[in-house]
């Protein structure tokens, strides 16, 4: 979180939207442009109550994405340090809660909502979600989960819901195309193929890792999130925009992993354990050496020196 307008493919555009803002005129009211107005409105309270430095933006909406991950990992996850290492190490961290400040806000707000319909607060967690989409429109995704916390976590509602996953997938395109030539963009995107089609690997292995050892430490929720990363997974080889999707529930499917492993005999936790820490270390291993250009990645830029 404390990095500088150098760091991060998006966190440029952030600093200089944030250097434009004015503190003159309606407070409420705002322009209207490609962000969505109550990211606008966020941004103008920081703007003018706490500082004119976009570095603050910045590191507010960091540490309260952060917390907000730490919270929920600390809540629901059975190994707090292996799952905090894997959500790292697999990039959610940067792709999801970090390099992206208007979705991280939004997905932060929505594990809120999840929390909300854990205590059966369903209202709340409605109101939390609406606002996660006034700052994101992709956080309208997360109102799947009013219905699924209330749907049995049986064999019949799983082949519904993978049935008609596939009648989506067979309709997307035609969808897309239906409204018109210049959604086109939102369909097959050669240079995104390869992560779409690992994040389904990812997400289906886990799920058949679950489905074999018969998961019994993790809560309904979390178990239906973890199956929603799998079908937007899914659905983003058709339109690669859902990728974004993915994000507000891969954390889910991370958490289900390692209350998995959790469940087994010491010895063979020992060994699942072990081999998680590779695979993670290889997959962030690869990533700075291969892909350093992925999301501009800079460990050493920080912000520390910008704030006053």
């Amino acid at each position: 979180g404390l990095r500088s307008e150098s760091t991060f493919s998006d966190t440029d555009s952030y600093y200089l939207h944030f250097l434009n803002v004015s503190d003159n005129g309606n407070f409420w009211e705002v322009p209207k442009e490609r962000f969505e107005p109550g990211y606008l409105i966020f941004e103008k309270f920081i703007h003018k109550y706490i500082s004119h430095n976009p570095a603050w933006l910045i590191f507010i909406v960091s540490c309260f994405s952060i917390g907000t991950v730490f919270y929920l990992l600390k809540k629901e996850a059975k190994n707090l340090w292996l799952c905090s290492y894997l959500f790292i190490a697999l990039y959610l961290y940067i792709s999801g809660f970090v390099c992206p400040v208007r979705q991280s806000l939004a997905a932060s707000l929505c594990i809120w909502s999840f929390f909300a319909t854990q205590n059966r607060r369903i209202i709340l967690s409605a109101l939390l979600i609406l606002i996660a989409t006034f700052i994101h429109s992709s956080a309208i995704c997360f109102f799947v989960l009013l219905p699924i916390s209330y749907l049995p976590l049986n064999r019949k509602n799983i082949i519904w819901v993978i049935v008609s996953s596939i009648l989506a997938f067979g309709a997307l395109g035609s969808i897309i195309e239906m409204l018109g030539r210049g959604t086109s963009t939102y369909l097959e995107d050669e240079n995104m193929q390869l992560g779409n089609i690992l994040d389904l690997i990812k997400a289906i292995s886990i799920l058949l890792f679950a489905y074999f050892f018969k998961v019994k430490n993790s809560s309904r929720e979390v178990i239906w999130l973890a199956i929603i990363s799998s079908v937007a997974a899914f659905l983003s080889l058709k339109i690669t925009v859902l990728n974004r999707v993915t994000s507000y529930f891969e954390v889910f499917l991370i958490i289900l992993l390692v209350n998995l492993a959790y469940s087994l005999s010491r010895h063979n936790r020992s060994i699942v354990y072990i081999g998680l820490i590779v695979i993670g270390f290889i997959h962030l291993l690869l990533i700075y050496v291969y892909r350093p250009e992925w999301n501009r990645i800079d460990s050493y830029n920080t912000i520390l020196n910008s704030l006053p």
